[in-house]
């Protein structure tokens, strides 16, 4: 074993594709998680479906001493969910925050070992790297933000307003405090403001609504990959137009479309209409890596396992 791996290890380091084999079960993780503390350079695995992406993440956190939190992960997955782009269906919110999790970590460079997903999920477009930037913003106690600012940048970022903070992706205001759950964050937040300036801030249990322990700083990013403000919505309108002329769709489901968007409405349908939510359509994965790291090391797990997996994608959306 450690002449191969000496052999691997040189192979890696000059950049070299290599074929591996005989690696079975965990023996996979042990060899990545050695490869990459070894070389220090971050990894990418991509595997055949979402299950083996499961297990190997699961492998490499034992491995790598521990998966890490949303805030500070070690495994980073990217998961991907089996939504064709014309179901008549809305994607599960927690793949979803997964999803914009992994996208923000990556876009903000944050110092992890390895990312994890699915041939799938490498595929699949995602929201522009622009727009997680421009949206995502931290919030620190002691400065001034416009509570009444706060909540409109949050229900523009995809948040829903309710009455109970329960589930991620939700905020509440009342009077002075503002009760929000950041897919970053494992607990939902209570800020309390004084005037315009955050005085406090402390996570909650969102089945008591009891405050749990304080915290100094706060990371927003969009909750939802739909999303509706200004921007989106004029792009949106100007999508929708131009696909019903192109392709002679009726008026009374083209005005239907039209009001959901203008009511901000995220309907089950819609999810194939998203790349005209943003000018320029949607981006690939790749776009956002050299933000991580330039060049990473990437496993391809099982090629042929993968290859069949894509065939059979594009022809279940044929």
């Amino acid at each position: 074993m450690s002449s191969a791996f000496d052999a691997l290890l040189a192979a890696s380091r000059g950049h070299r594709r290599v074929r591996t084999v005989g690696l079975s079960g965990s023996a996979r993780a042990y060899t990545l998680a050695k490869l990459t503390e070894s070389l220090k350079i971050p990894l990418v695995c991509v595997c055949a479906d979402e299950d083996a992406a499961d297990h190997l993440a699961e492998d490499l956190a034992f491995f790598l001493k521990g998966e890490g939190t949303p805030q500070v992960p070690r495994i980073l997955r990217l998961p991907a969910d089996e939504i064709l782009p014309w179901d008549e269906l809305v994607p599960q919110q927690h793949l979803v925050s997964d999803r914009l999790t992994a996208l923000f970590h990556l876009s903000q460079g944050t110092k992890f070992p390895v990312l994890v997903l699915s041939v799938r999920a490498l595929v699949k477009k995602v929201i522009p790297r622009e727009v997680m930037q421009t949206l995502s913003e931290r919030i620190v106690v002691g400065e001034d933000h416009s509570r009444d600012g706060l909540a409109r940048k949050l229900a523009g970022m995809g948040f829903r307003n309710s009455p109970l903070v329960e589930d991620s992706g939700s905020f509440s205001v009342r009077g002075d405090i503002v009760d929000v759950f950041p897919p970053l964050h494992e607990a939902p937040v209570r800020l309390e403001f004084f005037g315009d300036t955050v005085e406090s801030m402390r996570t909650f249990d969102p089945d008591t609504q009891r405050t749990l322990e304080p915290i100094r700083e706060l990371n927003l990013l969009p909750a939802r990959e739909m999303f509706f403000n200004e921007q989106t919505k004029k792009n949106a309108e100007a999508s929708i137009r131009a696909a019903a002329e192109l392709h002679d769709v009726p008026t009374f489901k083209v005005r239907e479309r039209l009001e959901q968007v203008k009511e901000s409405v995220s309907a089950a349908g819609l999810e194939g209409l998203l790349p005209g939510f943003f000018e320029g359509g949607m981006q690939s994965v790749f776009e956002y890596l050299p933000h991580w790291h330039r060049s990473p090391l990437v496993w391809m797990d099982e090629p042929s396992a993968q290859e069949r997996a894509l065939e059979e994608l594009f022809i279940d959306i044929e």
